[in-house]
């Protein structure tokens, strides 16, 4: 039962990353079709868009390595990359700092949005 919860939690950890990669890198890379549902005028839309982006790719990094950082047999085998993956796992939640809170500013969604992009 708890093997096939881990599986579940990979699983839905991955089906995230590559809908959250594909829909803002490949589908729409301007963020168009986004910006256009926004309802304030952003002043800077090319500064929006980087730290959109970089929001986005530090989500990822950290959706990939967390997962990996408590599979036992690889901590076990491998305690060098489980470290480093740790490391690489939290400089990419505190990175994300930055451009989650200049988002934040702009979420459109009221401020439930903007609370949870801040935090």
């Amino acid at each position: 039962m708890k093997k096939n919860m881990w599986i579940i939690f990979f699983i839905i950890s991955f089906m995230w990353v590559m809908h959250t990669f594909s829909k803002n890198f490949m589908v729409d890379p301007t963020f168009q079709d986004f910006l256009a549902k926004k309802d304030e005028v952003l002043t800077n839309e090319s500064l929006w868009i980087l730290m959109i982006r970089l929001h986005i790719i530090f989500a990822i990094i950290s959706l990939i390595t967390g997962p990996l950082g408590v599979i036992k047999k690889l901590r076990i085998k491998s305690i060098q990359f489980h470290r480093w993956n740790g490391r690489v796992y939290v400089l990419s939640i505190l990175l994300n700092f930055i451009p989650g809170v200049y988002v934040s500013f702009f979420a459109t969604g009221g401020w439930l949005s903007t609370i949870g992009f801040f935090f």
